[in-house]
């Protein structure tokens, strides 16, 4: 007889593994913000517009709306380093990008700490508004939602 047993994870240690995981990649915004929002305001960048939409479990980033005060231009070419985390890994590793690359990493890690699973099924959309000059990053989110009124008569 073989004694190769296999230990199994209790749903509430995956839980607090993955909420562990979230509290990690959480911390990372601030820094990675500083990072991006920097090189914008070097480039003359008032103000981005991210938009997002997804939905039947996938979803994307669609647009990356760059301004200089009421015109539009284009994100700045470049790369740049941000920290960034995995489930599981043990920490936070540099992963370096092209800015416009970028910005959609730190976009998806937002919207997973703030609405994690927002493409799941109808999904969600909305976006992302970098204020410059006031150092913000203000989310716009809008679940879609599926209603069912039943009602039940017996006469």
């Amino acid at each position: 007889m073989s004694d190769d047993t296999t230990q199994t994870d209790s749903y509430d240690d995956v839980m607090l593994r993955y909420a562990a995981f979230q509290v990690a990649r959480a911390e990372l915004h601030a820094g990675n913000k500083v990072k991006l929002f920097a090189l914008l305001a070097q480039a003359g960048i008032t103000s981005l517009i991210v938009r997002f939409d997804g939905g039947g479990d996938s979803g994307q980033i669609e647009e990356i709306d760059a301004r200089r005060g009421e015109e539009a231009t284009e994100v700045p070419t470049g790369d740049v380093e941000l920290l960034v985390t995995n489930y599981g890994a043990d920490r936070a590793f540099a992963e370096t990008q092209p800015i416009d690359r970028s910005i959609e990493t730190f976009c998806y890690a937002l919207l997973a700490s703030a609405h994690d699973g927002w493409e799941n099924n109808e999904g969600a959309y909305g976006e992302f508004i970098f204020d410059i000059a006031a150092g913000t990053v203000t989310l716009d989110f809008n679940y879609r939602v599926i209603e069912t009124e039943h009602h039940s008569h017996i006469f």
